[in-house]
């Protein structure tokens, strides 16, 4: 097993919910989720616990050795050569379709830009004053699957 840190420094960190939104209005919390990256030394870390089992996850990348743990199965290790810094400039520069304004997709409150993947069909809801993104939502028949991070996502 490569020495790599369970936790990487933070250049960027946050945390968030993993919420399904039925057709009816109601809502349920489905995981916790908190990440970190350092685009410096090409390193991200994820954790996210289920709240409906308890089950988690754990996921540190770091030059190119990925260490994953699960609460039910164990440890895997392997190499991904993933540029971490461009997957995240994949996901801002992609926001291309503007949707204009709307209300946040859970609660219905605050004013959102909104705007869609150019190659997802995922909706990005982005605070109007700081331009952190705090919602993506995908959207389906049975129930929108939404992220939604208190702590904001902010481009750099």
């Amino acid at each position: 097993m490569a020495d790599l840190p369970r936790r990487i420094s933070d250049y960027s960190s946050g945390w968030g919910y993993g919420l399904t939104v039925y057709p009816n209005g109601t809502y349920n919390y489905d995981a916790y989720m908190s990440f970190a990256w350092d685009f410096d030394l090409n390193c991200a870390w994820s954790y996210a616990q289920s709240y409906e089992d308890y089950s988690w996850v754990e996921t540190s990348m770091c030059k190119g050795q990925v260490n994953q743990y699960y609460s039910d199965y164990g440890c895997y290790n392997y190499n991904d050569n993933t540029n971490i810094e461009g997957v995240y400039n994949y996901w801002f520069k992609g926001l291309v379709f503007d949707h204009g304004y709307d209300s946040d997709p859970v609660w219905g409150f605050g004013n959102y830009s909104v705007r869609e993947h150019k190659s997802d069909d995922v909706l990005v809801y982005q605070n109007i004053y700081s331009g952190a993104i705090e919602y993506i939502v995908e959207y389906s028949y049975d129930g929108d699957y939404v992220l939604y991070f208190p702590s904001g996502l902010t481009e750099y």
